[in-house]
Order: C-alpha cells, then sequence, then structure tokens
C-alpha cells in the first residue's frame, strides 16, 4: 500500500492543485456570505428562473421525503421529474439538496456545492484521462485548467444540469479506455453506473456528444486488432451501455412519456434542429474570449440578429498555448510518431474526433446539415454543443503533443518541470482571470427576502401570469448587459416561470426545456390575444376571456395595461422607469367547478373557434373532445359546487355537491398520463377537457373525489433499474466465481 501510494503522491499533488483552483474560483459563492449566480439570458435569467429554481423545488420535495414528480406551481401543474433537468436521482444533487431538510443546511450553500463537486468530477476526470492517454502528470494538469476553465465550461454556469452532463464526459472516457486496455470485467459496471449518472443529470444532448466521442475511440484505437478480440471489447462496452440504460431506466422512462407528449415528440425540423449552429467567425474566440463582443456589457448581438449565435454555446476559449502546442506538433510530426503504433492510432482519433465533431458542430452551415432531419440529432436544437467534443480533442492533442515535445526539445527533466509549471500557471490566470468578473455573483438574501410587493400579492393564493417582464428586461439586457443586476433584481419581484417557486406561489406558465402540447396550444391562443410593444400591454376581450378560463386571478404587468374593462389594481412597486402592477381579476373561475353542458371540438382547430363562440360561456359550459362525453342539461340553473379539502402535490383530495343529473367537474390543473381519479372510492375515467384540463363525469349528489398522480412510467422504470442495478454489483462477483471454475477445470 505505501509502495502504491508513494508512486501516485505527484497525481494526489495535481488533484489536490485542480481542488484549489476551484476553490479559489468559488469561494465568492460561500464567503462572507451565501452568494447566488443571478446572470440573465436573453428573456430571463436561466440562472435565476431555471437552475436554482428546479433545485430549489427538488430540496423542497426531498424534505416532504419524496421525488419532485409533480410541481403543482408550474403551469398549473408540470411533470417536473420527467422534464428531467431537475436531476432528482443524479448523486451530487441527491446528497447535498438532501440536506437542507435533514440538516437544515441553507438552500444555497448546498446549491453551490453541486458546482464544486461538477468541477471536480470536470478537472479530476479530464487529468486522468490525459493521463491514461499518455500525457504526463504536468501536462494533464495543464489540460483540466484549459477545460475547467474554457470558454466551454465557465459561460455555462447558468446552465447548471447542462453542465453536470457535460462533466461526465472525461469520467466515461476515463472507464471506456480502461475497459479496452484492462480485461477486469469490474470497469464495465463502473461504467454502466457513470452512465446511468449521466442520465441522471436530465440533459440528454451531452450523452450524445459522449458516445460520438467514445465510438470515434472504439474504433480508432481497435483498429489493426483481431476481430476476435476486437468484438470482445465491444461486447463489453455494450453490456456497460444496457446496464446503465436499465438503471436509468427510471428516468428515461418518464422522460420517454413526457416527450411523446410534447410539442414536438418526433423531434424537430430540421431547420429548428439546426437554429443554433456554430459560424465559423467564432473560431476567433479560441484565442481571445471577447473578440466578437461581451454580453455582460451589452456588446455580443442577440442570437435572433446574429443568425442564432449565442455567446455561451459557441465560446471556445483556450487562450494561445493550446493553439502553439498544436503548432509544434505539425512541426515535430514526424520525430513525435516515429516507429509508435499506438501513438499513430492515437493519433487517427484526435483527427478523426477533431474533423467529426467540427462538422457537426457546424449544424445549418455544416456540408452534413441534412443530418439534422433524422434521429437523434433533431431531438435537439443545439448543434453547437459538439464544440465540446472539439474542444476535448483539441485539449487533448494540445497536452499529449506538450508531453512528447517537452521530452524531445528540454532534455533535462528539472528544466522541464520549472517550465511546465510556468505554463500551467500562466495558462490558470490568463483563463480564471478571463472569467473573474463574466458572471454577477450577488447576496442570495437580497435575492430571496420577500419584498413588500410579493407580501400583497402572496395571500390570495390566486394563479398569476406576468406580462411585459421579458420586454422590459430585454431592452435592458441587450443595451447595458448586466454591468448592474438592479434591474434584474428588481424585475424578480414579477413572480415570472420559475421564478414564483421561491415565493411559493402559482404561476400559470412555465419554463422549461420541453412544453407540453396541450399547454402550448393553450399559450399560442393567449399569445394572439395578449400583446405588447414597448410602451403598452394590451389585453384584448376575448384574451380576458380566456384569463377567465384558465384561473389567473392575479395579472402582474411591468407595462401599463389596455383593456376594454380595466382590472382592479391590488399593489403597485417601481424603480426608476420600470413599475410594476398586480391587478386583481374577479371573474377568474375557481380552480375547480362543477359544469354542464358540454360542447364537442374533435380538434384543436374547433376547440380554438369554440372558446371565441358566445355559445361558450366559461364557468358554465365545458368542451370537450369526445362526443361520447356529450351532456345536455336543461332547466338546471346551477350544475353543482366543489371545494379542495386537502392538498399534496400528487394527491388532492375534494369535495362535491352535484345537482344536476349529469355534469363535468372541471379541475384546472395540467391534464398528463399517470393522473388516477376516484369517486367515492371508485376508480373513474379522466378526459381532457378545455384543451388542456383535466375533467371527470359525475352524476347528482354529494362525492369525494380523490386525485393522485402515480405514473407507471416511473414504477416500471424503478423495477427496470432496481434489477439492473442488481446485475451490475453482481457481474464483477459472477465473472470472477466463473473464470475461477474455467481455471480449476483447465
Amino acid at each position: 500500500m505505501k509502495s502504491i501510494l508513494k508512486s501516485h503522491t505527484p497525481d494526489l499533488l495535481e488533484l489536490l492543485s485542480i481542488a484549489i483552483l476551484i476553490g479559489i474560483f468559488f469561494f465568492r459563492f460561500f464567503w462572507p456570505e451565501p452568494a447566488l449566480l443571478v446572470t440573465p439570458d436573453f428573456g430571463r435569467s436561466d440562472a435565476w428562473h431555471f437552475s436554482f429554481a428546479t433545485k430549489f423545488a427538488l430540496a423542497e420535495s426531498f424534505k416532504r421525503r419524496e421525488l419532485p414528480l409533480w410541481e403543482p406551481r408550474m403551469g398549473m401543474g408540470f411533470p417536473l421529474f420527467a422534464e428531467g433537468q431537475v436531476g432528482a436521482l443524479f448523486l451530487p444533487n441527491l446528497l447535498l439538496m438532501s440536506l437542507p431538510g435533514l440538516t437544515g443546511l441553507n438552500h444555497v450553500t448546498a446549491y453551490n456545492l453541486t458546482y464544486v463537486i461538477m468541477f471536480l468530477t470536470l478537472g479530476w476526470g479530464m487529468y486522468a484521462w490525459l493521463r491514461v492517454i499518455g500525457c504526463s502528470r504536468l501536462a494533464a494538469l495543464f489540460g483540466s485548467v484549459t477545460l475547467m476553465f474554457s470558454g466551454q465550461t465557465i459561460p455555462r454556469l447558468p446552465h447548471h444540469t447542462l453542465l453536470q452532463s457535460l462533466s461526465l464526459t472525461p469520467v466515461l472516457l476515463v472507464l471506456v479506455h480502461l475497459m479496452l486496455t484492462r480485461r477486469h470485467i469490474l470497469w464495465t459496471s463502473f461504467f454502466s453506473i457513470a452512465l446511468s449518472q449521466q442520465f441522471f443529470t436530465g440533459s440528454p444532448q451531452p450523452i450524445l456528444l459522449t458516445y460520438v466521442l467514445i465510438c470515434t475511440y472504439c474504433v480508432t484505437m481497435l483498429y489493426g486488432q483481431g476481430l476476435a478480440l476486437s468484438v470482445s471489447k465491444i461486447t463489453r462496452i455494450a453490456i456497460g451501455t444496457l446496464l446503465g440504460l436499465g438503471m436509468a431506466a427510471i428516468q428515461i422512462l418518464p422522460s420517454m412519456e413526457m416527450l411523446r407528449e410534447s410539442s414536438s415528440p418526433s423531434g424537430f425540423s430540421q431547420e429548428d434542429a439546426s437554429y443554433y449552429s456554430f459560424p465559423l467567425i467564432h473560431l476567433k474566440t479560441l484565442v481571445q474570449a471577447f473578440s466578437l463582443g461581451n454580453p455582460g456589457i451589452g456588446t455580443y448581438p442577440p442570437f435572433p440578429a446574429f443568425d442564432g449565435s449565442i455567446f455561451w454555446e459557441n465560446n471556445l476559449f483556450v487562450g494561445w498555448l493550446p493553439i502553439l502546442t498544436i503548432f509544434l506538433f505539425i512541426v515535430f510530426s514526424r520525430s513525435i510518431l516515429k516507429g509508435y503504433t499506438k501513438r499513430k492510432n492515437l493519433l487517427i482519433f484526435f483527427c478523426f474526433s477533431f474533423v467529426i465533431s467540427f462538422l457537426l458542430m457546424l449544424g445549418k452551415y455544416s456540408p452534413l446539415y441534412l443530418l439534422y432531419s433524422v434521429w437523434p440529432l433533431n431531438l435537439f436544437r443545439v448543434p453547437s454543443r459538439f464544440a465540446w467534443i472539439f474542444l476535448i480533442t483539441l485539449v487533448s492533442g494540445a497536452c499529449w503533443t506538450l508531453t512528447q515535445c517537452m521530452t524531445m526539445i528540454v532534455k533535462r527533466r528539472p528544466l522541464r518541470v520549472i517550465l511546465s509549471i510556468f505554463l500551467i500557471i500562466f495558462q490558470a490566470y490568463l483563463t480564471i482571470s478571463t472569467w473573474w468578473n463574466y458572471h454577477p455573483i450577488e447576496s442570495a438574501e437580497s435575492w430571496l427576502t420577500e419584498t413588500p410587493f410579493i407580501k400583497k400579492i402572496q395571500p390570495s393564493g390566486e394563479a398569476i401570469r406576468t406580462i411585459g417582464v421579458e420586454r422590459v428586461h430585454n431592452n435592458f439586457f441587450l443595451k447595458n448587459g448586466w454591468q448592474t443586476t438592479l434591474p434584474y433584481q428588481f424585475l424578480s419581484q414579477a413572480p415570472s416561470p420559475n421564478g414564483n417557486i421561491y415565493q411559493n406561489i402559482t404561476q400559470t406558465e412555465v419554463y422549461a426545456g420541453r412544453f407540453l402540447k396541450r399547454s402550448s396550444l393553450v399559450e399560442s391562443l393567449l399569445g394572439t390575444e395578449i400583446t405588447s410593444n414597448d410602451e403598452v400591454a394590451s389585453i384584448s376581450a376575448q384574451g380576458k376571456r380566456l384569463l377567465d378560463l384558465y384561473h389567473v386571478g392575479i395579472v402582474v404587468s411591468a407595462l401599463p395595461l389596455d383593456m376594454v374593462a380595466p382590472l382592479s389594481p391590488l399593489a403597485s412597486t417601481s424603480s426608476g422607469t420600470i413599475r410594476i402592477t398586480a391587478y386583481q381579476n374577479h371573474s377568474a373561475l375557481l380552480r375547480a367547478y362543477i359544469a354542464a353542458p358540454t360542447l364537442i371540438a374533435p380538434t384543436y382547430a374547433k376547440a380554438a373557434a369554440l372558446l371565441a363562440d358566445p355559445s361558450f360561456i366559461p364557468g358554465k359550459s365545458v368542451i370537450v373532445h369526445d362526443a361520447s362525453r356529450s351532456i345536455a342539461t336543461e332547466g338546471v340553473s346551477e350544475a353543482g359546487n366543489v371545494t379542495i379539502d386537502r392538498e399534496e402535490p400528487t394527491r388532492i383530495v375534494m369535495k362535491t355537491t352535484v345537482k344536476a343529473p349529469q355534469a363535468i367537474l372541471v379541475f384546472g390543473d395540467t391534464f398528463y398520463p399517470g393522473w388516477q381519479a376516484t369517486i367515492d372510492g371508485q376508480r373513474t375515467e379522466i378526459f381532457p377537457v378545455n384543451i388542456k384540463e383535466r375533467g371527470i363525469a359525475v352524476t347528482r349528489g354529494s362525492h369525494e373525489i380523490i386525485w393522485t398522480y402515480a405514473p407507471q412510467s416511473v414504477a416500471i422504470g424503478t423495477k427496470i433499474a432496481i434489477v439492473s442495478l442488481m446485475i451490475t454489483v453482481l457481474l464483477p462477483i459472477g465473472y470472477h466465481a466463473l473464470r475461477g471454475n474455467f481455471r480449476t477445470v483447465a
């Protein structure tokens, strides 16, 4: 043991150096007080409105000792777990976001610790990857520092889930290398566990990126080996992949179910799938991060005006040292490769990976653009994320070349060490200083403390819709960036999706990676009736009718409202030229009510037309999509009433009194598979009404209605995951025993 520790002491020092650099960069998040990264994006802040909001909801669900299967405060009900990006089963999230409920640890501190873990995973994983492909310790440290603080990582800090998934790419590469070069089946088990964890992060596109890199590495490294040996090694990787998929089934099956219910179940069109591509001009960012502008000061063009280019997707900054190293490889390539077949295989890998990733990240600018019309590339909209593979390949090639050139050019080892340390210090300073002031990092307390405005609208318990906030946000963001965050902090008082989670307020909208089809159809109707410019927001008479129907009890607007019948002001607050006003909508329907008669709309177009038809009376009549649900009531002035007796995220108990012989109980929450309902203990069918809401058929009398969310996709996925985990754990033991029996027989 002592000899092993002694031989690996230098590696431990390098790993400690990586941890120290991470600590230097992230200490601001913890001291002198817990701080939040609040970087704005176009229209909103992904850091505030999505990344921290979903983890905040995750911590709340863990405090209740349950998974965040359903979030009723988002969009009148949203399958948060199935959407995936909450990352509930990713081990760092599972452990750290449980701490606020178990120990009273601050939510912000727990969340910030996940950043530290992801960077340790990325830095240590990249170091291990560079070591297994033959880089020296100091060259591997150089590469780890370069990738950790590159333009593909630090600008993406607001996109927490994506970065968690990307951080596992080097780890999976190391495990694939070990499966190719070692016989022990244990590495297959480790690979399957790591793969399942990448699925559990909730960001699927990095898995595709990782597998493109893995497949390229396997093909190039197995080239020239015997067929039987190659098949054996590929089989191990295939087994690891299947076990990883099996363990991740608890996440994959609900996510597939949501994909079927989304607005793009079969993927995006070629145009949409290749919209956020990588223009060649962004290669300039390799050596100068802000060569095309800095969004922090408002000089980088917005993506609609820059052909879909996004700063944090297309930035490749690594500094000039790795580029210089690649140039050295070109100069000394003959000497470096002379007589080494294994090195030639590695060079082939670098070349293939470099070319493939480059062509794919170009997206619509690539000769391979047609690939974005087919599965799985059409499932995503950001081809430029293949730049992650491009950058890993570039850094790997640079570090490998640095190792060879140092040995060839600098003969004395002490001098090599001194020169390498100097390069590492210079690279660390260059990359960290470039990004040090890029993100606004502010007191969490100042952002999370409830203001008097919030306290006035919070007690109502009614659903809220915000208007004009994104427009006001963009007017400031596009001109000024985030040189000051005061306007964004002020606008956070308008509980936009999903910022409403912090104040425990229900929002009629949701901000997510994918949107449900039925909800999207309703949003498109509202979008045509609620319009805005820089001066005023207008709500048409039909828009007001839709707000009533979809339970919007409070309208919060950052612009003056223009309506035929003005709403009653409830509260107001202002800062400079920005004024936020909350209006009470007294005619909004209750969240649950009894309705009859029914109007039949077999198609969305018919339903949209009926919503504008005078024969449809919100709260009295109801639109159903199946003619068998038709109910005609005559002579009944009131159909009945409903009260919500008890409510939890996945279980609601209602008491109803139905006066009509037959009627529909309309529940304003989102219609979605997995919800079950009982009437007086008897199971009844749930069907969609009013396009996106839930309905059940009820009869005259008093009843107890219980709604329960128990998706089969989660139940089946759990069983598959347990079996796969058992196989993964037992695989090395069984394999070892089997090999022992064969040896005994021999």
